[in-house]
């Protein structure tokens, strides 16, 4: 009986055996043909080119004589920064919210990829910063040809059981790549650029000034929860529509900051107790001063692109609304300030005259 037994184990651990094992080969085969596109079923991968200089759509500024910002042309409101003008409080907030071991790990955290597994999804996402970073940078999960998309899609991509998976493996493939060519805080900055906030707010810069009408600089540590919170899905977590999700939302994320030692267990009570201080202004290509002396402005750098564009080639075209240009002028902001308030206090008057 005992040796029946022991018969019967045996078979169980080499069936186990072999089928890690094939499962093994047939994960790794799976990720080369995904990478090499075999016979064009998986799509393309970005160039080594695409990779060295991503595509980032970035609005171009008007600077006023006095140094000033006056007004912006863009498609999407983006304003990137470099990583040294990022809070610490805001990058503590992302790392802790969304990549605990970001510093760590090269690109792929295989640690939160079992958890993930384990508990069958239900543990949260197991996506790096660089994972995220990826599938923004280059829409991974894009099923539309666009000429601002360097992947292309394969025939197996427009199988739905298989979509989300390849998407995933070029995801982990653009990681590691991304972490081999940039330093860690040029990832962080790029993500934190790159990334939606939701009201054509693009990159945490644009964000701040959208939700809470200051630089970034100065945001607090319940906004930057706010702001980080967002990126989980901005639409659901709106603080215009739905507050009560948005400070749900943000409490967790200073659960977070908690968890990792960003913030004390006492201070947390009271962070969590703060209200929202929501000033919410979605800007556009309105917003500004001097709405005439802007439009000539963009007249007469549109024809000077046209004929600057004439030379260069076509991945290295200038555009006003996406190439993030400064634009630099003769206005002084402040006259011109003065002179609007001048010309709403004179039309006010006169509009007195009129009816009487």
């Amino acid at each position: 009986m005992l040796e029946t037994d022991q018969g019967k184990y045996s078979k169980i651990i080499r069936f186990l055996y072999k089928f890690f094992m094939i499962g093994t080969v047939a994960g790794i085969l799976f990720v080369l043909a995904v990478n090499f596109n075999f016979l064009w079923l998986f799509g393309g991968m970005p160039s080594l080119q695409e990779l060295e200089n991503p595509k980032s759509q970035a609005a171009s500024l008007i600077i006023s004589e006095d140094g000033q910002e006056i007004g912006k042309y863009f498609r999407e409101n983006r304003n990137p920064l470099e990583f040294e003008q990022l809070p610490l409080n805001i990058v503590n907030t992302l790392i802790s919210t969304e990549d605990a071991r970001f510093t760590s790990h090269s690109g792929i955290d295989l640690r939160s990829m079992f958890r993930v597994v384990f508990s069958l999804g239900t543990a949260g996402g197991g996506s790096t910063i660089t994972q995220q970073l990826a599938k923004n940078l280059f829409n991974t999960r894009s099923m539309e040809f666009g000429e601002d998309d360097p992947v292309y899609i394969g025939l197996l991509m427009k199988v739905d059981g298989l979509r989300t998976v390849i998407a995933k493996v070029k995801e982990w493939i653009l990681a590691i790549r991304l972490e081999r060519r940039y330093t860690k805080q040029e990832i962080m900055a790029m993500y934190l650029n790159e990334v939606s906030f939701g009201n054509n707010a693009y990159g945490i810069q644009v964000a701040c000034r959208t939700y809470f009408q200051k630089d970034l600089k100065d945001v607090t540590l319940p906004e930057a929860a706010t702001l980080i919170g967002l990126l989980q899905n901005p639409s659901l977590y709106d603080p215009r529509v739905r507050p009560e999700k948005t400070i749900e939302r943000r409490n967790t994320v200073l659960g977070q900051l908690a968890k990792y030692e960003f913030l004390t267990e006492e201070d947390l009570p009271k962070m969590r107790e703060t209200p929202l201080n929501l000033h919410y202004k979605v800007e556009n290509q309105n917003t500004g001063a001097a709405p005439y002396f802007r439009e000539a402005i963009r007249i007469q750098v549109l024809a000077t692109l046209k004929e600057i564009n004439k030379d260069r080639p076509e991945d290295q075209q200038l555009n006003l609304y996406t190439s993030g240009l400064r634009i630099y002028t003769s206005i002084d902001s402040r006259m011109q300030k003065y002179a609007e308030e001048s010309v709403r206090e004179h039309m006010q008057a006169e509009q007195k005259l009129f009816y009487s």
